[in-house]
């Protein structure tokens, strides 16, 4: 119980059992002597014990919760400190650098079907340059799909490897579309087409293996 709603409730009760409890209260450091009280109080002991048990609870005080209680000849108390609980943040866990190497150059494995090592030192140091230039995991997979979509089955195969897509031509890299090249190539095909239609007509010979 809150130490003011104990006190308030000594309102309207015989006036001896506010002071006595007042008394224990105020020497509450000290062990209080039950004789002692009889005396001031002019009380049988009979008489304190009751008045003592009809109030007595743990009372609560700030931080602290007094356990009184009588211990033989002597009232005493139990001071018990609450202990605050402190909520530990979770730290946000450190980011896995062995982790994203290997996301990154597995997905770059997997688009080119080359296999480079993760553990490369030459492979860490331009990944490392661009983590700190704030590119995220999703960035490097962008300028893989982008450039293997591109440069495989070209002249330009050679170049699909870490040093030069992570390097310092990234953000030209991961802000190319594909929509253009994409679009090309459609032009690409359909003139293929058209062309090849064009010589059948005239019964050219054409075999579309070749």
């Amino acid at each position: 119980m809150d130490i003011l709603k104990f006190i308030t409730q000594f309102s309207g009760k015989p006036k001896k059992h506010g002071d006595i409890w007042f008394y224990i209260l105020c020497n509450i450091n000290n062990d209080v002597n039950t004789f002692q009280l009889q005396s001031i109080f002019n009380i049988s002991k009979s008489s304190l014990y009751r008045i003592f048990n009809i109030y007595n609870t743990d009372i609560i005080n700030n931080n602290e919760t007094l356990n009184i209680y009588i211990d033989k000849t002597y009232i005493k108390c139990n001071i018990n400190k609450k202990v605050t609980k402190q909520i530990k943040r979770k730290e946000k866990e450190p980011l896995n650098q062995d982790n994203i190497y290997k996301q990154i150059i597995e997905h770059l494995n997997m688009q080119s079907g080359k296999k480079f090592s993760y553990k490369s030192n030459a492979t860490i140091k331009f990944i490392d340059s661009r983590l700190k230039e704030k590119y995220i995991l999703d960035d490097f997979k962008k300028v893989i799909d982008i450039k293997c979509t591109k440069w495989l089955n070209t002249s330009m195969e050679d170049y699909i490897r870490p040093q030069t897509l992570f390097s310092n031509k990234f953000e030209g890299y991961i802000n190319e579309s594909l929509a253009s090249f994409n679009n090309n190539k459609k032009d690409t095909v359909e003139k293929a087409n058209e062309t090849i239609n064009k010589a059948k007509q005239f019964d050219w010979k054409f075999d579309s293996k070749s």
